[in-house]
């Protein structure tokens, strides 16, 4: 009877639950607490179920799964699933595992342990089945009840969203839309509601529902305007979908490519202290050497430091600045600046256009007063609004005189209705040329021209008028006549240039033909050296050894001066390959010089980055420029070390060549370059052999070929780093050109 009365109370006690308390948890926790009470159990569980059923043991897996209750009276270490026996190991004796579920949808699991056996009766069941059951419904409408409670504070979020956002059935008809959403379409609730979502996107239901799961995809709108979609299915009917406009992000990433090829402008970011911590690939086609930038602070490499500070405290600025890196080389450029949230992002541009754009605005009226032809500008409807100084003197009249006067009224006789003709043919083509018509003065006389007439419109493409160019014909002889001059000029030219081009041919075959007495002479003195005449007193061997010395430098200056006329021809072709530099440091040549700097004391390294690429180069000739870079280092150089470090630096590859010798004074450095420029050797205690003077000149020819630059970074009496850039691809860099 007492068990009775305790299932009688249970079934009442479980229905009153339901009235008092609301929330799904506190229901959860009365319920467990009653059935553990009640019955004298001693553990109560409610587990959740997760969508994907992840985490569920096998006896939890199989009463899901057979959608009633699964129940074992005597667990012993042999029971059907393991789980069970680590409750036998832990002093249970019965268990029985509820399914809880609502329209045959499984919402979670009732577990209940018993340290009894044969705790779980028929009668028991029952009740507890019935109990279940009851509990189930009011859980699922909790729940339920809390899912519409918290979907209807996240929509009342979405309202005030920046993001456009609506609810629409899997049919593609919108349920509701958010503030955002009308506004982004200038339309009201009542306008959007029941409409098909593709009727405002290039999407429909279906395709909305496929992109659940964090997919998005790029739609359009029916203005044109690009937005990413996304959606979260809520219900089987029922789907959440979200539209980031993607229109300007889309023109970012288009005018971002077009400044991998700019040698105008690049990109920058600063940290929020102000440091340089990113530029462009393409920075160094604005300013030289401007990955010297990264890791300072911009106010350290800017001139006018007051002006930046002023403008950091109103970004976003655009300003003219004058950068200095510390590279003997000043950057005249226009610094734009905003706020990000990490910091700054800015673009720096070569101030050379700005500037060349303020100087012909402010000197266009001037050129157009200074020159011979006569200048009329008349609007839309043809009267004159102004004349330059020309006009003036030609046709007699001042300014004051003609303007808003009709300027057909120019025109003589026939010649007027023929101008009234070219404005018109002006209007549609934008331009009428060598239009021929006798223009009458103030005093009355004809002045017989040619001229040219072209619309004027403004930014918005509307016409504003026309402006007139004429050349009277006595202007016209005068022009022919300098023609005649030009072309007398050009001819001249050529000429000259042929007689260079005797001249450099007339260089290198002296130069060939010297090769062969000097080759002669180098091999007797060689004969004569080894004894092949008799053998030679010491100071003979002196003399032989001077003159085997002297022929090799000669024959290297004959060698050189061969290049720089090959060079200068233009006549060179480059045998291009591709080029290891790892192992180009293999090459003899190389590792003589290696063997000579370490012989003389110094310290010689070959470094290349592990992602520099093989290049497509001619590399003898890229040997003859290492050749040349590392003998003046060790020529220049006493003690310390010759390094050589190779790098990829975008779609080029960096070459420095560093030394530790005496350096080169700046006004040196300028002239460093030029043919037969040798630099003074103070600071060296043992003056070596003069060079030509070629070599690095030589050097330059060959790096500009592979369509390169060189340079020079160098401190008196701290060392000299030679560098130069080659592209990785030079048949690429050629096809871009080409």
């Amino acid at each position: 009877m007492l068990e009775n009365a305790a299932i009688i109370r249970f079934l009442f006690d479980t229905i009153e639950l339901g009235k008092k308390w609301p929330e799904p948890k506190e229901l959860s926790e009365k319920f467990t607490a009653n059935i553990k009470e009640l019955f004298g159990f001693d553990e109560v569980l409610i587990k959740e179920i997760k969508p994907n059923r992840e985490g569920l043991l096998p006896s939890e897996e199989y009463a899901i799964n057979t959608v009633k209750p699964y129940v074992d009276n005597r667990l012993s270490s042999y029971s059907a699933f393991p789980e069970l026996i680590n409750y036998y190991n832990s002093g249970y004796r019965s268990i029985a595992i509820f399914p809880l579920s609502a329209d045959n949808k499984p919402i979670g699991l009732l577990e209940i342990l018993s340290k009894n056996e044969e705790k779980f009766n028929q009668e028991l069941m029952n009740a507890l089945l019935l109990g279940v059951y009851i509990f189930s419904h009011q859980l699922s409408s909790r729940s339920e009840r809390e899912k519409a409670k918290n979907l209807a504070k996240y929509f009342d979020a979405s309202f005030e969203s920046a993001a456009p956002q609506i609810l629409v059935e899997t049919n593609g008809k919108i349920v509701k839309a958010n503030k955002s959403m009308l506004v982004l379409f200038s339309k009201s609730q009542a306008d959007i509601i029941g409409r098909n979502v593709k009727e405002l996107f290039s999407i429909d239901g279906n395709m909305l529902a496929s992109l659940s799961n964090g997919i998005n995809a790029e739609v359009n709108s029916y203005d044109g305007r690009s937005f990413l979609a996304s959606s979260n299915i809520i219900s089987k009917n029922l789907m959440h979908a979200i539209f980031i406009e993607n229109t300007e992000r889309k023109k970012l990433n288009e005018r971002l490519k077009t400044f991998e090829l700019s040698n105008l402008e690049f990109l920058f970011e600063l940290d929020n202290n102000g440091k340089v911590v990113w530029i462009s690939e393409n920075a160094e086609n604005v300013v030289p050497q401007a990955d010297l930038m990264l890791g300072r602070n911009l106010i350290d490499i800017v001139i006018e430091k007051d002006k930046l500070n002023e403008g950091m405290q109103k970004v976003p600025f655009s300003m003219p600045l004058t950068l200095n890196l510390g590279n003997s080389v000043v950057n005249d450029v226009v610094v734009s600046l905003s706020k990000g949230w990490n910091g700054y992002s800015g673009i720096i541009s070569d101030n050379k256009l700005r500037r060349y754009a303020e100087v012909l605005s402010s000197n266009l009226d001037e050129i157009i007063q200074n020159t011979s032809d006569f200048v009329l500008i008349v609007d839309e409807l043809g009267y004159m609004r102004g004349l330059n100084r020309s006009a003036e003197q030609i046709l007699g009249y001042k300014k004051e005189e003609i303007v808003n006067s009709d300027s057909s009224n120019l025109y003589d006789g026939e010649a007027r209705e023929g101008f009234k003709k070219a404005l018109e043919i002006a209007r549609k083509d934008g331009v009428v040329r060598n239009f021929f018509a006798n223009v009458r003065s103030k005093n009355g006389e004809v002045v017989p021209s040619y001229q040219t007439i072209s619309r004027l419109i403004d930014q918005s493409g509307k016409l504003i008028g026309y402006v007139i160019i004429g050349k009277e014909l006595a202007t016209k002889r005068k022009i022919e006549d300098l023609e005649d001059m030009l072309a007398e000029a050009k001819r001249n030219e050529e000429r000259f240039k042929g007689e260079s081009d005797l001249k450099t041919q007339f260089i290198y075959n002296i130069s060939h033909e010297l090769k062969t007495p000097i080759t002669n002479i180098k091999g007797f003195s060689s004969l004569l050296q080894k004894g092949e005449f008799g053998e030679l007193n010491e100071e003979q061997k002196e003399y032989v050894k001077i003159i085997l010395e002297e022929s090799e430098r000669l024959m290297q200056l004959i060698q050189q001066i061969l290049d720089v006329a090959k060079l200068s021809s233009g006549k060179i072709k480059l045998d291009l390959q591709e080029v290891n530099l790892s192992k180009l440091g293999e090459n003899p040549s190389i590792k003589a010089l290696e063997e000579v700097a370490t012989n003389k004391g110094l310290i010689f390294s070959w470094n290349v980055d592990y992602n520099v690429p093989e290049v497509i180069a001619d590399p003898n000739r890229l040997i003859q420029v290492f050749v040349n870079l590392i003998s003046n280092a060790i020529k220049f150089t006493e003690h310390g070390s010759i390094s050589v470090k190779i790098y990829r630096k975008g779609k080029n590859v960096r070459v420095e060549v560093t030394d530790t010798g005496i350096g080169i004074s700046k006004e040196d450095q300028r002239k460093l370059f030029r043919k037969f420029y040798q630099v003074p050797k103070k600071g060296l205690t043992k003056q070596e052999g003069a060079g030509t003077g070629l070599g690095l000149s030589i050097a330059k020819e060959i790096i500009s070929l592979h369509k390169g630059r060189i340079g020079v970074n160098s401190e008196v009496g701290k060392g000299s780093t030679f560098w130069f850039t080659i592209p990785i691809d030079l048949r690429k860099k050629k096809e871009q050109q080409n």
